[in-house]
């Protein structure tokens, strides 16, 4: 279950306003990444955990397709609405979402604020949405096993769980089939970016 300071974390960004709508480098050449398999393939519907404001949203529904978003904060869900988007509230452990509903699952800067069994809980409940055989990419930001705190909000604080890649993939490899894992160094103070690409399990076109 999400802890209550991420949950007022990201309550008062939204309330704020200050997540911008759309990203900028590596988020953009993943998701483009993302968007030419997802064509490739013949998918016509993603899910989105953690989805904020829905900052990324809007391109798959320009790219023809059906986006449902789950994000803890209502605020977000409301943003998400003025932009006629659709981002159910929620926990992304335990989604209010019917099993294998989406062709695929796109999930980025999310599980590091979770400790390591919610994180688990959380891509497996990410795999239970999609159908078999879906691919879903999850993003995180990682290194050495340690636990800090933004405080970028006065008065909040978020959590990251910073784990290493074979932590990470230990996390959500009782779930999904691992196709490849891009650590990607930024210079950020967050440390590395690690993406894993990944299917979930049983028969399907993947």
């Amino acid at each position: 279950m999400t802890d209550d300071d991420t949950r007022a974390y990201y309550e008062a960004e939204a309330r704020l306003r200050l997540r911008p709508i759309g990203r900028a480098g590596l988020r953009v050449e993943l998701r483009q990444a993302f968007h030419r398999l997802l064509r490739d393939e013949g998918r016509t519907s993603v899910v989105d955990f953690g989805a904020g404001p829905a900052v990324e949203g809007a391109s798959f529904t320009e790219a023809g397709l059906r986006y449902v978003g789950i994000d803890v904060a209502v605020g977000n869900g409301l943003i998400a609405a003025e932009q006629g988007l659709h981002v159910v509230p929620g926990d992304v452990a335990a989604p209010p979402l019917r099993p294998r509903s989406f062709d695929a699952g796109w999930s980025m800067s999310v599980l590091m604020h979770l400790p390591a069994a919610e994180a688990a809980r959380a891509a497996a409940a990410l795999a239970d949405t999609l159908v078999p055989g879906a691919p879903f990419w999850i993003g995180l930001w990682g290194g050495p096993g340690t636990l800090h705190y933004d405080h970028t909000i006065e008065g909040q604080r978020r959590p990251y769980h910073q784990r290493t890649v074979q932590e990470n993939s230990e996390l959500l490899t009782p779930t999904a089939r691992v196709e490849g894992i891009d650590v990607h160094e930024t210079g950020d103070s967050l440390g590395e970016y690690q993406v894993f690409r990944l299917r979930s399990l049983g028969e399907g076109r993947g």
